[in-house]
């Protein structure tokens, strides 16, 4: 049986040497899912899996797909199941991969989300700014995601994204460059 808030690193189905950016390929939907999603209605328990292996399952998709507001949560010190992360979360794992006007959204954040997240943390004012994004924009994105306004807080969200990427002079053509740079060296 299931606890309550069990999430797939419970599921036999999750193969955990298959993994892929952060996600376990999942044999009864065929396709790459976090550790930390939710279960689904398929979902049969795997008998035997340590907690610290359902844990190093989760840490591995934790550390993918949600570099800003796990910036955030790290500098100001939350819990790392805060609402802001469980909001995004859900709404980064479940929601807009079935939204194909999206597509464009996760493939831009995956790709230069990381070096924005570094560059939030290595900000000498991150606590601060941090600070500022919590309160202009994520208890925003929160509030609207609560009231099921997927679109207007997935705008919320592109709004932040926009303002750090301004911030921090980080394009994907700016992370190209420094590959090709790098490449050449």
């Amino acid at each position: 049986m299931f606890p309550f808030d069990a999430d797939c690193s419970y599921c036999r189905y999750l193969r955990p040497s298959d993994e892929k950016k952060g996600k376990f390929y999942c044999e009864k939907k065929r396709e790459y899912v976090s550790a930390r999603a939710s279960i689904c209605s398929m979902a049969a328990e795997v008998m035997g899996r340590p907690n610290c292996d359902k844990e190093a399952l989760r840490r591995i998709s934790r550390s993918h797909g949600y570099y800003v507001v796990t910036a955030i949560t790290e500098i100001l010190d939350l819990d790392s199941d805060n609402i802001y992360m469980s909001s995004f979360r859900y709404l980064r794992d479940v929601i807009l991969p079935n939204m194909i006007d999206y597509q464009d959204f996760i493939a831009e954040y995956d790709y230069i989300g990381p070096a924005i997240a570094e560059r939030l943390k290595s900000d000498p004012e991150s606590q601060t700014y941090a600070e500022y994004l919590r309160v202009c924009f994520l208890d925003q994105f929160v509030a609207q995601f609560e009231s099921n306004s997927i679109d207007t807080s997935i705008a919320t969200y592109s709004q932040m994204f926009e303002q750090l990427k301004d911030r921090y002079g980080i394009s994907k053509q700016n992370i190209e460059q420094k590959k090709l740079i790098c490449k050449d060296v």
